[in-house]
């Protein structure tokens, strides 16, 4: 028997433009697309409407961002280094005397930032673009899912619903606070189609590669992987389970090849976006302070419960106190994205009727689009649960995907999907005459208002009035400093808090420092600066500074003023506050809200200035900002005891970034002592390049010295360590060689 014999018969996806509503008869084909062209309009202002509704859009102004706290302030600052310097990659305002480099965090929103810079050339304003990145989605994602949900062979109406429904989601809604990205999902229906197909039985690339057909699908893919590494990573992933459904039904390669050529191109086209982020490691090793850990997947997973759970702050008292009692059930713990996997009443009728479709196939061997939705959904299931193959995936490939609760809107729309195929399929055998189709119609309106009422809530809503009065204070106090000081003037920022993804500080919450960079334009801003890196480290020293020792180092490392958050301090910044009046002898701007103040520094310096040479100041510039040593890739962390000293072991490459923090040129000096393992009788080869030279060296398990004499140039200098000796798998890590008692001077 051909294997085309073999294969059930396939039912319920559209090959050509899908027909009208169930019961329409036949009309015209210019009636049609005006029909067609309406359901579309239809679709994306109720969807809009929906959301005006849910924000209080009429409060809003268009220039004061809808959301001004926690992940917002990063999202707006990216905007930022889109008008500032070009890309998201840099910005030169922040993480002084440094600047801020984000490509230690890969990110792989190309297309979405694309978008950023066409609307920045339109409007000139983040504000604003920041806004429509947030509302634009709606309407978007709702013509998506009403082109996805026709293409199923839904009505009109039956279309419609949904579509609203799925771009109107607790997901969408809470999201957008911290994600507008993430929010912007409006090419997951079309890949899930995709992917739908796939799983049918439809090859989207015959009978052509070069068919219009495949060229469509080949742009999704490309789209899909420029447009962040979640959505893109979720899209391989149903690809490839669709295809090997496909092939084990088929009894062929074919569709496991077609859905692994699309994966392939999602995947190139990912790392494609990530390629600053992938060069920038293999330069510089990558960042140890933003690693993942793989345990990290089950805290960010997804749970069933949770995805049938209310939504937070539900309109009904009984169902919010249902929500409250999970989340502080001690015995129960919630995960980390609780709050944005709820679907909602409607979907999670579809996704429990999925789940039994697929426990309960029918004997007929007929694959509807149901059958092959209800697959997608239980392998989505099998991939975020909490503990299941994402979980495989962080522990044996990557910890970098962590967050699979972010699977929760692929599901709300197999369950949306699913539901409403089925009920339409009802209604084909059902509604016949005037009446019926009346109630049809009333049925499917009143679905999308529970559905609307039930997924929606007060605590999607922003907080307009406080918004408008920290963004009207930060806006007047940006312009007074703005005044104050010269162009290109840096500013530190207190008190010191590492970023990204840091606790809160006292009542200081992450990223509220990044403020200040929104309402000034001429002037350098000490936070920002990459976690981990040189000029993090060197923020970090200062901070433990006496107040005396810590303004004299700003004003010889060129700060101009300093800025204190009150609500980052446990006394409200009065004892910083009282020690920087005395030593600089001014009185501290003022907010309006008066949560911030400010210290102008120039009198201090000119002051300072005055009691120096030009070559005692240099002088007094390299005691107060020395050159630091910082261990890369496999340098361990140091160890010691007081037989043999310190010592740093390191696997079979490391880094030392000696770091001149001075304007100028310095002579360093590097001692240490090296050697290879305790038991190593066969020697070994360590090379040394990068500044300073090269340099071969034989080692063996004796201790040899080793002097390093370099010209270090302003900022980094890497020396390179590579070594081909046995390596030996240590509680600490791979070992191969170490350090002994490294010290560094410089010289004139």
């Amino acid at each position: 028997m051909s294997a085309s014999a073999a294969s059930p018969r396939v039912e319920g996806i559209a090959a050509a433009a899908p027909t009208g509503t169930c019961s329409s008869p036949a009309v015209g084909a210019a009636t049609s697309v005006w029909k067609n062209i309406c359901g579309y309009a239809a679709a994306a202002c109720a969807a809009m409407i929906t959301a005006a509704i849910v924000l209080h859009l009429s409060r809003a102004h268009l220039s004061v961002p809808l959301f001004y706290d926690k992940d917002a302030l990063p999202e707006l600052t990216l905007l930022h280094n889109v008008q500032d310097s070009g890309w998201f990659l840099d910005n030169p305002r922040l993480g002084a005397p440094g600047v801020l480099d984000v490509r230690d965090y890969p990110m792989a929103d190309a297309l979405h930032f694309g978008i950023a810079k066409a609307l920045l050339c339109v409007f000139h304003n983040p504000m604003v673009v920041y806004n429509l990145l947030l509302l634009l989605p709606f309407p978007v994602t709702a013509l998506s899912a009403y082109f996805v949900f026709r293409r199923l062979r839904l009505g009109r109406l039956a279309a419609l619903v949904p579509s609203v429904l799925y771009s109107c989601s607790a997901y969408h809604f809470l999201r957008m606070q911290l994600h507008p990205f993430l929010a912007s999902y409006y090419l997951l229906p079309p890949m899930i189609w995709l992917a739908l197909r796939v799983s049918l039985g439809r090859n989207p690339l015959r009978p052509r590669l070069w068919s219009w057909q495949a060229a469509g699908a080949i742009l999704l893919c490309i789209l899909t992987g420029i447009a962040g590494v979640y959505y893109a990573f979720f899209s391989c992933f149903f690809l490839l389970a669709a295809g090997m459904k496909s092939a084990v039904r088929e009894r062929r390669w074919t569709p496991l090849g077609a859905s692994a050529l699309l994966a392939f191109v999602i995947a190139a086209s990912l790392a494609a976006g990530l390629a600053p982020s992938l060069i920038h490691f293999a330069q510089h090793g990558q960042n140890a302070a933003l690693a993942r850990l793989p345990g990290e997947a089950d805290l960010f997973g997804m749970k069933i419960g949770e995805l049938l759970l209310p939504t937070a702050d539900h309109h009904n008292k009984g169902l919010a106190h249902i929500v409250d009692h999970y989340i502080s059930d001690p015995v129960r713990r919630p995960t980390g994205e609780w709050r944005f996997e709820t679907l909602g009443v409607v979907a999670a009728v579809g996704f429990l009727y999925l789940i039994g479709r697929f426990l309960l196939r029918r004997r007929d061997k007929v694959e509807r689009a149901e059958d092959g939705l209800a697959f997608l959904n239980v392998t989505a299931v099998l991939l975020g649960t909490v503990g299941g193959l994402g979980c495989v995936f962080a522990f044996w490939v990557s910890p970098m995907i962590r967050c699979y609760g972010r699977l929760s809107i692929c599901i709300a729309f197999f369950a949306l999907a699913g539901l409403f195929l089925t009920l339409q399929r009802i209604a084909e055998r059902y509604v016949r005459g005037q009446w019926t189709r009346t109630a049809w119609t009333v049925g499917l309106l009143a679905l999308l208002g529970v559905g609307a009422y039930d997924q929606t809530s007060a605590v999607m809503r922003p907080s307009y009035t406080e918004t408008r009065r920290q963004f009207d204070s930060d806006r007047d106090f940006g312009r007074r400093i703005e005044t104050l000081l010269p162009p290109g003037s840096m500013v530190y920022e207190m008190p010191y808090v590492p970023f990204p993804e840091n606790p809160p500080v006292c009542g200081l919450a992450d990223y509220e420092l990044l403020r200040p960079l929104f309402h000034t334009r001429t002037l350098r801003w000490s936070y920002g600066t990459v976690k981990g890196g040189n000029t993090d480290f060197w923020q970090a020293e200062l901070a433990k500074l006496p107040m005396p020792e810590l303004v004299e180092t700003l004003a010889f490392a060129g700060f101009r003023g300093i800025y204190l958050d009150r609500r980052g301090f446990a006394d409200g910044a009065a004892q910083a506050e009282e020690e920087l009046s005395c030593l600089l002898d001014v009185a501290p701007q003022v907010s309006r809200t008066g949560q911030q103040s400010f210290f102008d520094m120039s009198g201090y310096i000119e002051s300072l200035r005055s009691r120096y040479s030009d070559a005692e100041w240099e002088d007094r510039k390299a005691e107060l900002l020395p050159v630091e040593l910082r261990w890369a890739v496999s340098f361990l962390p140091p160890e010691h005891n007081q037989a043999e000293g310190a010592w740093r072991w390191c696997g079979p490459d490391g880094d030392l970034h000696v770091v001149n923090p001075l304007d100028r040129p310095q002579r360093v000096v590097l001692k240490m002592e090296c050697s290879g393992l305790w038991d190593q009788t066969t020697p070994s080869h360590l090379v040394l390049s990068g500044a300073g030279g090269r340099r071969d060296l034989v080692l063996t398990a004796q201790r040899q010295p080793l002097e390093i004499v370099l010209s270090a140039a302003p900022g980094d200098n890497t020396v390179h360590f590579s070594c081909d000796g046995r390596r030996l798998s240590a509680d600490v890590g791979v070992v191969v060689f170490r350090l002994w008692d490294v010290t560094c001077r410089t010289e004139k």
